[in-house]
């Protein structure tokens, strides 16, 4: 840039510079490929499953793992609970049923077998 004063005089407002083409000599081919080389760093990173539509909104695809739905363990109302409570306790009634019904049995064959009934411990 250069700047003219009242007397007509050329002022320079920058520095000076000199500039020739010094290097008349390429580099070897392998240092060339070196020179040429930039780091993975500044590379972009390629986003997987992701691409961007007509309106320029990014649209993604999520992989999940299967879902049991059957493990999963959801909020309970109140009345679930109460029939969940109620079914455990028939089933130990009718367990409990069961085994006395067994015990009977296996006493009834004891006295066939030997003739008196086992104590009861």
């Amino acid at each position: 840039y250069t700047c003219y004063s009242r007397n007509k005089h050329i002022i320079y407002i920058h520095t000076h510079k000199n500039t020739k083409i010094r290097r008349t000599k390429y580099a070897s081919p392998e240092m060339w490929k070196l020179s040429l080389k930039q780091p993975e760093s500044i590379k972009p990173k390629k986003k997987k499953n992701q691409s961007t539509n007509i309106f320029g909104e990014t649209i993604g695809r999520l992989h999940l793992e299967k879902q049991d739905i059957d493990k999963r363990q959801g909020r309970k109302s109140k009345a679930l609970r109460l029939a969940d409570k109620i079914s455990t306790e028939e089933e130990k009634a009718a367990i409990e049923s069961e085994l006395d019904m067994e015990g009977q049995e296996i006493g009834k064959e004891f006295k066939q077998t030997y003739g008196f009934e086992k104590d009861q411990e």
